[in-house]
């Protein structure tokens, strides 16, 4: 796989080139019982939410992984 083209479209570590995976804080409609969380939908991030590469634990945020157009699946060196 050269890109994203799903959940993660446009994202890739800057750092490292990792497409996957990706720890990035986000909202949840979640269904919480006293003995743990049963069921999860409707995630939502956006730019400003904290985003680490799993691969190299590049951190920042889903803005500071996102890749242009024109870096294609190249590596980045930062």
């Amino acid at each position: 796989m050269t890109s994203n083209d799903n959940v993660l479209a446009g994202l890739k570590c800057q750092r490292c080139g990792s497409l996957e995976p990706l720890q990035i804080e986000t909202r949840c409609i979640s269904v919480v019982w006293d003995d743990g969380v049963d069921d999860t939908r409707e995630f939502e991030w956006d730019s400003n939410s904290p985003c680490v590469c799993v691969e190299c634990g590049y951190t920042g945020t889903v803005l500071d992984f996102h890749c242009t157009e024109s870096e294609g699946a190249e590596r980045i060196n930062s």
